[in-house]
């Protein structure tokens, strides 16, 4: 029999309902806030583009060199690997150089021409190489969103930033150089492993167009073969559950995108497309990678000797070969706990679908980029916004904000060093030859013999913060690296 509450209980219950408002009252204002967040983070971003495109303007481009490459394969049929013997490229990078040369009818004669039309017509292909990087600068922001919004909504907001921020200090090299187009195949080819868990009748073609995008990235930049064991296992895992054949499709156009447009080379030019491969397996220690900064850190400053070749700066010293060979086993190692982390997957989280071998693969590429030999400023264009996706799927809250932070800070020591004081034959406004900035990483260079060639050597910094800076946004990176690279090792079932 059911009695009328007691003024007690009333006042119980009444006060228990508003409890319960006022728990999810700051919910609700959280979910406002970062929605107005986000928006903010968008019209930051559209703002910062279209003062990157139409205002600023670099005075330091690889574009010059794109530019060459281009009149060389379209404007005098030359071929590239074979008479064009120094491009160092893959592929789809070559003709993605060659694609605004395409687009418009400017053409170069062998003979001599004009200074005023040399120069409109490497104006106006500056231009369309820039609107092309934009395009895929804008693509990929797109999907790092689409991608958060699917995985970590709650972590958009500040992800976004510290996407928007980093890439907008990085923009001496944003527009200028070819890496937005890798970063745009990474991210493609992450969205579709995750929309392939979504749809499950699907999953084939989302898969197959994740292959698609990675083939291309591959073809364009070799560091998206990483990735493929991971995506190779995930579809391994749903061929046995699901006996859907059509999954057998993706790896077919990975082959067809990653290998064909290598193999049409090979056909054509032969055994001189290895001219690409010699060249980077040439290189020294770039002296903006760890390795270098190792170097820095454990050798004396005398002993360490910067010189240009192979198209970049790169540090000699006593450690610099043992380096190049421990890089190589130092990646190996990294990568293998990785994949045994992936086939270890199915019995620690219970399977292994389109979204555990995305998140492996935010961690994978940076843990490259820490063994690798060669750390160019650009390929923090792609290595920052995966270590921020990768701490927003493996480390808590306060980790997570503090390495998007941490983003921001590399991203701004890097545009400090490059190109503002990185060696004394460039000067980038607001100095010039007649007021030089104050220190460089790189002083007295000259030109001196070495080996039978004569190279650009110098002296590294031995006064002012350009060493220091540089040690630091490089410790910064590794130790960003290691905490998603421990999260990766520390989870479980999500």
């Amino acid at each position: 029999m059911l009695s009328s509450p007691r003024p007690g209980e009333t006042e119980t219950i009444t006060i228990m309902a508003n409890s319960s408002n006022e728990v999810a009252l700051p919910d609700t204002l959280c979910r406002a806030i970062r929605s107005r967040a986000v928006l903010a983070a968008l019209v930051a971003y559209a703002v910062s583009r279209v003062l990157l495109y139409v205002w600023f303007s670099a005075s330091v481009s690889d574009v010059f060199v794109y530019f060459r490459y281009a009149v060389a394969g379209v404007d005098h049929d030359l071929r590239p690997y074979r008479e064009i013997t120094q491009l160092e490229y893959p592929p789809v990078a070559y003709w993605t150089m060659c694609l605004p040369r395409l687009l418009t009818s400017d053409r170069l004669s062998t003979r001599n021409v004009s200074k005023e039309e040399f120069d409109q017509q490497l104006g106006r292909y500056h231009q369309m190489f820039r609107g092309l990087m934009l395009i895929c600068d804008i693509a990929s922001f797109v999907l790092f969103v689409a991608v958060l919004r699917r995985c970590r909504p709650e972590r958009l907001a500040w992800a976004a930033w510290g996407f928007v921020i980093s890439t907008s200090l990085l923009g001496y090299v944003l527009l200028e150089r070819l890496d937005m187009g890798v970063t745009l195949a990474i991210l493609a080819w992450m969205y579709c492993a995750v929309r392939s868990d979504d749809d499950e009748r699907r999953a084939w073609a989302w898969s197959m167009l994740g292959y698609a995008s990675l083939g291309i990235g591959i073809s364009y930049k070799l560091i998206p073969l990483l990735i493929v064991p991971f995506s190779l296992w995930t579809d391994a895992l749903r061929l046995r559950k699901t006996r859907d054949r059509r999954l057998l499709y993706g790896p077919i156009v990975l082959i067809m995108t990653a290998i064909g447009p290598f193999a049409y080379y090979y056909a054509t030019v032969g055994d001189d497309l290895g001219r690409m491969f010699r060249y980077h397996s040439v290189r020294g220690v770039e002296i903006e990678s760890i390795a270098a900064t190792a170097m820095m850190v454990g050798e004396s400053r005398e002993a360490l000797r910067p010189y240009f070749d192979n198209g970049s700066w790169n540090l000699g010293g006593t450690w610099e070969r043992p380096l190049v060979q421990i890089s190589t086993y130092v990646l190996m190692v990294g990568l293998g706990v990785l994949g045994l982390r992936a086939l270890g997957a199915p019995r620690l989280d219970g399977g292994f679908k389109g979204r555990n071998a995305y998140r492996l693969a935010c961690v994978a590429i940076p843990v490259a980029l820490v063994a690798t030999k060669v750390f160019s400023v650009q390929y923090l264009l792609w290595g920052l916004p995966l270590l921020i996706l990768a701490a927003a799927e493996f480390r808590d809250e306060r980790l997570f904000r503090g390495i998007v932070v941490a983003c921001i800070v590399m991203a701004a020591l890097t545009t400090f060093i490059f190109p503002f004081y990185f060696f004394d034959r460039m000067h980038v406004w607001p100095y010039n030859g007649t007021w030089p900035p104050p220190w460089h990483l790189i002083e007295s260079t000259h030109y001196a013999w070495d080996n039978e060639r004569n190279l650009l050597v110098g002296t590294l910094s031995t006064h002012g913060p350009p060493v220091p800076v540089m040690i630091v946004r490089n410790v910064l990176f590794v130790i960003c690296t290691a905490i998603a690279f421990c999260g990766v090792l520390r989870c479980r079932r999500s």
